[in-house]
């Protein structure tokens, strides 16, 4: 379903069903896969913050803009998301919370620093630095990281 709403925002429709796309989507303010500015309520600079809270729709919007790190499982790339838009200067790939596959996020990564994504595996270890982004009214969130590496 998240996918679906990807493409749809991709395209410029909102979601009608599971299955389909209906009227054009809320634009947002910024680029979607942009950083969004800071939240008063960011957590100082590299505080850890674990994956399955990060991406919780319940906190995520706290993490708007912050600079946190946080580890995941490196899932894939493709099924690109608003940041694989043409002309757009960002890589987007998928992560999962450690050991949980159920449930997939996308990642956003500036393109001079995704390197490192394109010789991960899936199952990989990786410890994202950087701070979500939330589409209000939509419920959809993702990772916009600033660095990405391989956890030891």
């Amino acid at each position: 379903m998240k996918w679906a709403i990807l493409q749809c925002l991709a395209t410029g429709w909102i979601v009608a069903s599971a299955v389909g796309c209906a009227g054009p989507a809320i634009t947002p303010s910024a680029p979607i896969a942009t950083p969004a500015e800071p939240t008063s309520s960011c957590p100082p600079a590299g505080t850890f913050v674990p994956f399955s809270k990060v991406m919780n729709l319940g906190f995520a919007s706290e993490y708007q803009g912050c600079n946190i790190t946080t580890t995941a499982s490196f899932v894939g790339t493709g099924l690109g998301g608003p940041g694989d838009l043409p002309g757009d200067d960002k890589v987007t790939f998928r992560a999962a919370v450690p050991g949980v596959r159920a449930s997939v996020s996308f990642v956003t990564l500036p393109k001079e620093k995704s390197d490192i994504v394109f010789v991960l595996r899936p199952g990989d270890t990786i410890l994202l630095t950087g701070g979500t982004r939330v589409l209000p009214y939509q419920g959809i969130t993702w990772f916009v990281a600033n660095s990405v590496a391989r956890s030891r």
